[in-house]
């Protein structure tokens, strides 16, 4: 059946009259993980059947993971996930079928930490019962979120773990703590306390409704810091009845800093028109965008950056990701390089130190011809230089060292497409964009 055909065929189904009618509750014990599910059915008229079967099913929701076509990539959450039949793959036999007929059940069962490498996440859990006539036709159904029971404390917030930092040059970071509540009381209130590399220790205070089991995302307010090669950002909350789980730590790096004249390159797949792309500073001002792009087509950008921070973003809105893709400084240093497995989309942060010529620097003078090139490539003007030519994703394919005057390239080998050529001679270095047509 065709997705455009379920919700009308879900509503005749709906519509249908039920000779049984189902209820259904459920319990957690959150120190040992067990489930009791207890099941009422009552039958208020004649099944045609003598053996109906009662089934009840296990779910969890909010769990991430890739879906083709979600526009998530992999981060895409996934509902009300089967992960478990309590009463087995085709249900228990019931053979009071007939009106009047009541049935009462309980179940219960211990759950996992994981199903296949997945977590279990007690809060998210939800049972689902329903009686069928054979394995195909269900007759009527219901459902039910558990409570919880048996907490180990009364007031016991866990910080689970804080969010992954991209690589920064900005002076200050908002850290991002995912928090849980794992005693019994409701949370109404939180004192965080936080620092970077061990400097000044800042002070937030949340508020709101954690309620048992519940976790949620909580964004500390910026704190400014001083930028070192690896950052170390230490989180921990005042104590509870359990302090064992009150502190986390996540580290972030310095972000690539370039120079000069930045080169993008970005090749599109089969479906370009899935493709975007924007360039924002450190403010969110976007700087420069482009797409939804044609298909199979290579598209070059030359942007001249001030002085700071920038933020390169690369979205595909089917979520499978697209051609290969490369940005580089003027240097030659590869600030962002893909080869089209980007999903959903990717962040690359980035510095840069402003625009500086090279007029007064040993390669001045350098010429390269010709460009688009077949067979050889020539490079004029050098003085004790190494040249390297990298493909779009960032690997070297041809290099020589200690030339002076001029050199001849043999690029036949080369597949047809964009190259960059790195020149550096006395310090100085100059990457220059190669077109191969063979």
């Amino acid at each position: 059946m065709s997705r455009n055909q379920w919700v009308s065929a879900s509503n005749e189904i709906l519509g249908e009259a039920s000779y049984v009618n189902l209820a259904t509750e459920a319990e957690i014990d959150v120190q040992t993980k067990e489930i009791t599910v207890h099941v009422e059915a009552y039958y208020t008229g004649d099944s045609p059947l003598g053996t109906n079967k009662l089934n009840v099913a296990l779910l969890q929701n909010n769990t991430l993971g890739p879906q083709v076509g979600g526009g998530s990539g992999n981060e895409y959450v996934h509902q009300h996930r089967l992960v478990h039949m309590l009463t087995g793959q085709w249900g228990e036999d019931i053979t009071t079928t007939t009106s009047g007929s009541f049935v009462d059940r309980t179940y219960t069962y211990t759950i996992p930490d994981d199903y296949n490498g997945i977590p279990t996440e007690l809060i998210d859990m939800e049972v689902v019962v329903f009686m069928t006539e054979t394995t195909q036709e269900l007759i009527s159904g219901n459902g039910a979120f558990p409570t919880f029971t048996n907490f180990e404390f009364q007031d016991d917030v866990s910080l689970r773990f804080a969010k992954d930092i991209l690589d920064q040059c900005a002076s200050e970071i908002a850290p991002v703590v995912s928090t849980q509540n794992l005693g019994e009381n409701v949370v109404t209130s939180l004192d965080f306390e936080y620092s970077v590399n061990g400097g000044a220790t800042e002070t937030y205070t949340w508020t709101g409704t954690l309620g048992q089991m519940e976790y949620i995302d909580i964004e500390l307010p910026a704190i400014p810091y001083t930028m070192q090669a690896t950052n170390n950002v230490e989180i921990s909350i005042v104590s509870d009845d359990n302090n064992s789980n009150n502190d986390v730590s996540v580290s972030f790096d310095e972000a690539i800093e370039g120079t000069g004249t930045f080169y993008l390159t970005l090749n599109t797949d089969n479906w370009g028109s899935e493709c975007t792309r924007r360039l924002e500073d450190s403010n969110g001002t976007i700087v420069d965008e482009g797409g939804p792009y044609g298909n199979n087509i290579t598209i070059e950008e030359t942007f001249q950056l001030d002085e700071g921070c920038y933020s390169f973003y690369l979205i595909d809105s089917y979520g499978d990701g697209g051609g290969a893709v490369s940005l580089l400084d003027s240097d030659g240093t590869t600030i962002f390089a893909t080869s089209g497995n980007y999903g959903t989309g990717i962040q690359t942060n980035f510095g840069s130190q402003g625009n500086f010529g090279i007029e007064d620097n040993t390669l001045a003078n350098i010429v390269m011809y010709p460009n688009p090139a077949n067979d050889r490539v020539t490079i004029t003007n050098l003085e004790n230089a190494s040249v390297a030519i990298f493909d779009i994703v960032g690997k070297s394919v041809i290099t020589t060292t200690g030339i002076s005057g001029d050199t001849s390239l043999n690029v036949s080998q080369l597949s047809a497409g964009t190259y960059f050529v790195r020149i550096e001679s006395q310090g100085d270095t100059q990457v220059k964009k190669l077109v191969i047509n063979n």
